[in-house]
């Protein structure tokens, strides 16, 4: 594999040109009989079953963990671990119906001050609860805490000034596991950079079949040097949240030896730039007129700049939808268990809807049948896809009813492409993990779905540049700006982009989207100073960039998902993925649900 422009970090996405793809179009590097044994090794790879006489180095390295006490687990048994992160609201807990809800939940008095409350939550033991009342903590913690901010933001004339920063904080509730999943990483980590040195120094193969062996193992270290790297950040939050604690002395005794670069005595300085570079490690740098590393591309820049042209209602063909009142669309309310109805429809009609209906928030897998469910809960604060779980997470709020299909043709998408991973080839690692987290690439195709949804449904050309607001926030934290200024930027933005909304909807919006880049430890060690410690959210500008980098005859690889554009590329390149076995829907979600649409309209004229 080449290495990127800016190693070991990778190039921020959607600077692709259509020379990037030209690879798709060669004729596979394998012949069938080279094929074969590269799908065995990685196969074997995966499930950690290398032959000794063949790879040597990988086994000897097997055996001595083994003798030692310490089976090698295979990479899908450390990635199934779940690591039960809850996260609290503080201040709902110094309220009447906080102390009321914690009584009844974990059966504990609320102490009376906000440390103490911490300290309460960080030294509880949660072996016994069950996730549920863990859930039901969070949804009502988290919204007291949006709800507060919001409240504070519109009564300082929505100026930013004075918002309180969201006192959130994760409560892990097996953290051993982190442990767990740190050292087995690392241990199959080493297991891999054997296996290489056996395929480097193997003189019974082509060097087409070395070549594709060695891109396999890249590309597995690859994955697991990120999920190492996310591992690294969930150690940095326990560490922090656990460091005046006593209950879990010995666990972070333990984790500081495992990562001598971790300490919970290190200063926020530190730690936040040790985390600016994982962020940079997992979601790759360009760099500015100066020569420094930045998260904000030219091309991203470049589009930013752009002025988007005005909607023109009603002159689009709008098919199925065509004789249904826009106006309705707009107004009426699908409400949850409906929208839930529907997201079942369109799995229904792709043959990916399981038949289980029970559903439990710490489960690791999918339900047995490995099919799609769909969930109605008021833990889940947007409509989204869990793909580990395979589900389909629904809000317990009402939406507009073309807001809510088109929603429903985003979100679905996504189920698409993690069912695609699986179709597209025979690596094994494709099909359960994936060889990649893209997210920018996923909504990339989600948005390119939405779109469409949105031409037929409301008959209204998107031309927005999405994710806009994300820049401006990403652009104050770099100032060094607290949250509340974040807030107000996101907020401005959608006065601009959507000025249908309310100001208490718009705010409510910027409230919960500038929550997201205090993810990964940002707010603990970089609220006050300008360290970029998750740039994940420019993910939602630079999918506009794959979207427009990608023609109408290419623009259908983002069905697929789990595997990142240029690790496609490769690998297709090598004969180990055939994109013409993705599955295109012949109907997409809008043209499925047009039947359900009509006989709502149906049922409101009736009642009416």
């Amino acid at each position: 594999m080449e290495r990127a422009v800016f190693y070991p970090y990778p190039n921020r996405p959607g600077s692709y040109d259509e020379s990037f793809f030209a690879g798709l179009d060669y004729e596979p590097g394998l012949s069938e009989a080279e094929r074969v044994p590269v799908l065995d090794f990685e196969s074997n790879l995966y499930n950690v079953s290398l032959d000794e006489f063949v790879y040597p180095t990988a086994f000897q390295y097997q055996t001595e963990r083994a003798n030692d006490g310490e089976p090698l687990d295979r990479l899908e048994t450390i990635w199934q671990k779940n690591i039960k992160v809850s996260a609290i609201g503080i201040p709902f807990f110094m309220t009447e119906e906080g102390r009321k809800c914690l009584a009844e939940q974990l059966g504990v008095s609320a102490p009376r001050t906000i440390p103490e409350i911490e300290r309460m939550f960080r030294n509880y033991d949660y072996s016994n609860v069950d996730s549920k009342s863990m859930d039901l903590l969070e949804n009502q913690s988290v919204e007291y805490e949006e709800v507060r901010a919001v409240k504070s933001f519109i009564a300082n004339g929505c100026t930013g000034e004075g918002v309180p920063d969201p006192k959130i904080m994760p409560v892990f509730r097996n953290p051993e596991v982190l442990l767990e999943k740190i050292r087995g990483y690392r241990a199959y980590k080493q297991y891999l950079s054997a296996a290489k040195q056996d395929v480097a120094a193997s003189q019974d193969m082509t060097e087409a079949e070395r070549e594709a062996k060695l891109l396999v193992v890249d590309l597995y270290k690859g994955r697991v040097n990120r999920f190492l790297s996310d591992m690294y950040v969930d150690a940095y939050k326990f560490l922090y949240f656990s460091r005046n604690g006593v209950m879990h002395n010995p666990l972070l005794f333990r984790l500081e030896r495992e990562l001598p670069a971790f300490y919970a005595s290190a200063n926020p300085e530190f730690i936040a730039r040790f985390l600016q570079r994982i962020d940079r490690y997992q979601q790759g740098v360009d760099k500015d007129e100066l020569g420094d590393y930045t998260w904000f591309s030219s091309e991203a820049k470049a589009l930013v700049q752009q002025v988007p042209t005005a909607n023109e209602e009603g002159a689009l063909e709008r098919g199925e939808y065509r004789d249904i009142d826009v106006a309705f669309l707009r107004e009426h309310e699908a409400t949850p268990e409906t929208i839930g109805a529907y997201a079942r429809e369109v799995l229904s009609g792709y043959g990916i809807l399981s038949e289980e209906t029970e559903w439990d928030s710490d489960r690791e897998t999918a339900a047995s049948d490995g099919k799609w469910q769909v969930v109605v809960n008021g833990k889940f604060k947007n409509l989204s896809v869990n793909s580990k779980q395979k589900i389909v997470k629904v809000p317990e709020k009402p939406l507009p009813l073309g807001k809510a299909i088109t929603l429903i043709s985003h979100e679905l998408t996504h189920a698409l492409q993690h069912e695609n991973k699986e179709r597209v080839s025979d690596l094994a690692i494709l099909q359960k993990i994936g060889l990649g987290k893209p997210s920018e690439q996923h909504e990339s195709g989600a948005l390119w779905q939405e779109r469409e949804a949105k031409r037929v449904v409301l008959g209204e050309e998107d031309s927005l540049v999405h994710g806009v607001g994300y820049q401006r926030m990403l652009a104050a934290k770099m100032a060094g700006k607290p949250y509340g200024a974040l807030v107000y930027e996101y907020y401005d933005q959608l006065r601009i982009d959507r000025p249908e909304l309310t100001m208490q909807g718009a705010a409510q919006i910027a409230v919960n989207r500038a929550r997201r880049l205090y993810r990964g430890g940002g707010k603990e060690y970089a609220i006050d100073n300008d360290f970029i410690t998750n740039s994940q959210p420019m993910s939602y500008l630079e999918q506009e960039l794959i979207y427009k980098s990608l023609g109408e005859e290419k623009r259908t690889l983002l069905f697929i998902g789990g595997v990142p554009l240029a690790s496609m590329v490769e690998l297709v390149r090598v004969g180990l993925i055939d994109v013409s076995r993705m599955v295109i829907p012949e109907k997409r979600p809008w043209e499925i649900l047009a039947p359900a649409v009509h006989r709502a309209i149906l049922q409101v004229q009736k009642s009416q």
